[in-house]
């Protein structure tokens, strides 16, 4: 630019125009000037313009011009490019007439392009503007050549492979080794990115490239290349047989594969399973690349190959490789004949089997009556067939055959088999020769069978409904096993489905059943049902009116009655042969269940057999009573004694008393036969029940004496007993106030203990408490005698060792306690043995619950007298029922402690 063209730009100053530009500013004078001339020059500096915008990589050529309105082809151009405040500067182009300017930038940063535009005697007009440059943007993608070897001795080319905006980068590249104690510059920066390289030693050499930018910033690359004598790549191990295998199949092959084939590699190949539980070489360092493997055994196994080189440097790879077992399924025994054969005859038996069936064998066997009989028909082989001679004994057989493979494993199925006297074979049934036909007919039915018939048992069976339809209510049995006869007459009385079943039995006790399905006609006229008139319970004395009531065609039809009395066939008669009256009046004379049967004969002579029905004859004996004298509020049950099932009877209740002065109704007739009955007062009462049958009454009584109720002390049988509203009290707790002394009777045979008080100078006659206990078993009894109680436990370890609470000793080693149990808590028993209260069950102790238990211990001071004796009534007091508990509960409920 010159020092001029210096001194000018240092001579202005960088404003801000209301257009957002930077122009050069001039003292007053000048700018005076310039206007002046403007308003006489016809052009005018608008802008600026770069062909491509900001930001622009480093060393990309920019397009920059002036943008002048109402040009003039006078004018002259200059531009200058800045950055840093002047710390660097340049002029692009000095003044002339070109217009645009092209501007390679060498460093990145901000720079400041100015152009001035002058009209040579006229003005100067000047703008400028900011523009950006950043780096080149590129990648570094990797050092070539590709790969991690080189081999010794051979010239390579080195170059570095980048991506994105190159121009302008310089390349260095440098080798070292052993961690930089041997290195060398292979060449410095240059900007060629390739360059030779020959290594001339083996081992690990890693090269090195510095790549420096235009702003000589410098970036570092390495890659650690491995030189060899050869260069080789292991590609893969590869088998001729494809993972899983099964066990014993062929041998595999295993290749190792390499990229180039070379005679100094080595290889060696190994197998390891269960992580190197089981290892083994299949072929140790050869030449060799592949190697034969038969595998022993099954599992999921590793196959490594080493290869090693002529540098001695081993590579491994390895693949999985299972190896399953032999798949082979045994499918099925069969037999041919299929499921039976004569006695003495063949049978020819083959073991199904599929899949890998190389090596196995196979063995058969029958049995009888689990094993009691049996033989070997053929042992161990390879042979899948066998042929049995059946035994000459009938009867059902078990056919075996054990499949064993290559491993020695066997598998076993059997096949059901029957060795018979005869062979015969169920064809079907035949009803009626297939005519459908109408009820109320005898229809034939035969069973057809071919073969062996001689000595075949049949029975035959009806079902209401198709064969797959459930039994349900309605069947019958037309003949029972053990007749020959294969033919029989069937008599339905139903229309509809019907499915008939013919059950064959042979000498040998083998049974097939044949099923046919037939359908049985409506006929023309039908029994709708047997009326009986009125109720089915009768008083001896009373008649029965039975009418048969039938429907459609009903002329012609006769009818038959008969009357059987009791449950079995000794008392019987025929009330009307067939006469066409189908209404009868019959007696009741005895107090037994009349089964009345009616036959009836159509104009066909077909003869519908007898449809039932059923009444009941009473006898009313007398009235009942749990009692006849009782205490003023106790009840008394009250019942009438009537011969015969009660059925549908009825019972009427009403008390009275002083000739029916005072009387009233208990219970109005109602199917109740019984009541409980309380009177409120004292006298002779008489309780009458009326007792209806079909409409007739009938009535007796019985007489109750009713006494005022006891209340308080009485003394009876040589105790004394306590008495609430005639109630005699069972437990005198509350009544009686604590005593300083008691004295406990054990009742052995009847496992009861009682527990008296004094009366005074009377004695110990007060029984105040009764238990239900367990003592000794016939083996360990409990000693009789009169002893004194010497000591008491809360706890006392017993037998087992087993614990009870509440314990008091009686002597020696016998004492009350509660059922033992396993530990000395309240969830401790065993239910079997608390359930044993009541009856014998201990080694000699007196067992009870934990409140009876609990109550001698708090109750009975030491020195007690205890007698233990044997009768059969249980005491005073009676026996207490026991209480039970389900097998699972392990608690006392009596144990105030729960």
């Amino acid at each position: 630019m010159g020092k001029k063209a210096i001194s000018f730009v240092l001579a202005v100053a960088l404003c801000v125009t209301t257009m957002g530009h930077l122009s050069y500013a001039q003292d007053n004078r000048l700018q005076n000037e310039t206007v002046e001339k403007a308003n006489e020059t016809e052009w005018k500096l608008q802008d600026i313009k770069f062909d491509k915008a900001s930001p622009q990589e480093v060393s990309e050529n920019i397009n920059i011009s002036a943008d002048v309105e109402s040009e003039n082809t006078n004018l002259l151009y200059k531009y200058v490019w800045q950055k840093n405040d002047w710390k660097e500067w340049g002029v692009i182009q000095d003044f002339s007439n070109e217009k645009t300017v092209k501007w390679q930038p060498k460093t990145s940063g901000k720079y400041y392009i100015y152009v001035d535009v002058k009209e040579p005697g006229k003005k100067t007009e000047s703008l400028s503007e900011a523009y950006s440059v950043v780096k080149n943007k590129w990648d570094y993608n990797d050092l070539l050549p590709e790969g991690t070897e080189l081999k010794k001795n051979k010239k390579v080319t080195i170059s570095t492979e980048l991506s994105g905006n190159k121009k302008g980068l310089r390349y260095k590249y440098v080798w070292q080794k052993n961690d930089w104690k041997e290195w060398g510059v292979i060449r410095d920066f240059s900007e060629e990115n390739e360059v030779s390289f020959t290594p001339d030693g083996l081992g690990k050499c890693t090269i090195v490239v510095n790549i420096k930018d235009q702003d000589g910033d410098v970036i570092t690359k390495s890659k650690e290349y491995n030189v060899k004598t050869d260069i080789w790549k292991y590609n893969e191990i590869v088998t001729d047989y494809s993972s899983p295998q099964e066990k014993y199949s062929d041998p595999i092959t295993i290749t190792a594969k390499t990229s180039v084939e070379t005679e100094r590699l080595q290889y060696k190949f190994v197998w390891q399973k269960d992580d190197w539980r089981e290892w083994g070489i299949i072929q140790n360092l050869s030449k060799k690349n592949t190697a034969v493997w038969q595998p022993k055994s099954t599992g999921k196994y590793t196959i490594y190959v080493d290869i090693k080189d002529a540098d001695g440097i081993t590579t491994t790879k390895r693949i999985p490789y299972e190896i399953i077992p032999v798949n082979w399924k045994y499918e099925a025994i069969k037999t041919t004949p299929e499921d039976v054969q004569k006695k003495e005859n063949e049978v020819e038996i083959q073991a199904q089997t599929s899949g890998n069936t190389k090596g196995l064998q196979y063995k058969f066997v029958w049995q009888k009556d689990d094993w009691k009989e049996w033989g070997v028909i053929q042992e161990f082989s390879e042979k899948n067939t066998a042929v049995w001679k059946t035994p000459n004994k009938s009867g059902s057989y078990k056919i075996y055959v054990d499949v064993k493979d290559r491993d020695g494993k066997t598998r076993t199925k059997s096949l059901d088999y029957f060795v018979a006297t005869q062979l015969w074979n169920p064809e079907e049934v035949v009803v009626n020769e297939g005519i459908e036909e109408q009820i109320y007919t005898k229809i034939p039915i035969e069973a057809r069978v071919s073969g062996d018939t001689e000595g075949l048992q049949y029975k035959f069976v009806w079902k209401k409904g198709a064969a797959d339809d459930d039994w349900g209510k309605e069947w019958g049995i037309i003949q029972e096993l053990g007749s020959s006869n294969r033919t029989e007459k069937w008599y339905p009385k139903k229309s509809g489905i019907y499915t008939i079943y013919v059950d064959i039995k042979d000498v040998d006790g083998r049974k097939k059943t044949i099923t046919k399905e037939y359908k049985v006609l409506e006929a023309p006229w039908k029994l709708d049902e047997l009326e009986i008139y009125g109720s089915p319970d009768r008083f001896v004395g009373d008649t029965l009116k039975v009418e048969a009531k039938t429907s459609g065609e009903t002329e012609g039809l006769q009818y038959k009655f008969v009357c059987r009395r009791g449950s079995g066939w000794e008392d019987w008669e025929v009330v009307q042969d067939f006469l066409t009256e189908n209404q009868i009046e019959i007696p009741i004379d005895k107090d037994k269940e009349y089964n009345i049967y009616v036959d009836i004969k159509d104009n066909r002579g077909v003869t519908f057999d007898a449809e039932t029905t059923k009444v009941r004859g009473h006898k009313y004996l007398s009235v009942k009573s749990s009692s006849t004298v009782i205490s003023k509020g106790q009840s008394v049950n009250v019942y009438p004694e009537i011969t015969g099932e009660k059925g549908e009877l009825q019972y009427k209740y009403v008390w009275q008393k002083d000739n029916w002065q005072k009387w009233g109704v208990i219970k109005e007739f109602s199917s109740s036969s019984s009541i409980s009955w309380t009177p409120s007062e004292a006298g002779i009462y008489y309780i009458i029940i009326d007792v209806k049958a079909n409409g007739k009454v009938q009535t007796k009584s019985v007489k109750i004496e009713v006494k005022n109720a006891k209340n308080g002390w009485y003394y009876e049988g040589g105790y004394k007993f306590y008495y609430k509203n005639g109630v005699k009290q069972l437990d005198l707790d509350g009544i009686l106030p604590k005593q300083s002394n008691y004295y406990i009777k054990v009742n052995r045979k009847a496992c009861t203990v009682t527990v008296y008080a004094k009366d005074g100078n009377n004695g110990y006659i007060i029984p105040v408490k009764r238990f239900a206990c367990s003592v000794g078993k016939p083996n360990t009894p409990t000693p009789v005698g009169t002893f004194y109680t010497p000591a008491k436990y809360r706890w006392h370890t017993l037998m087992g060792p087993s614990y009870g609470q509440y314990c008091t000793r009686i002597t020696g080693s016998i004492l009350f306690h509660s059922v033992a149990g396993k530990n000395m808590t309240s969830y401790n028993l065993d239910a079997r043995d608390y359930n044993m209260l009541g009856q014998p069950a201990s080694h000699g102790c007196v067992r009870l619950c934990v409140r009876d238990a609990k109550w001698i211990y708090d109750n009975c001071s030491l020195k007690t007298k205890v007698t233990i004796y044997d009768a059969s009534s249980p005491g005073p007091l009676g026996k207490p029922s026991t209480i039970k508990i389900p097998l699972w509960q392990t608690w006392d409920p009596t144990d105030p402690n729960i």
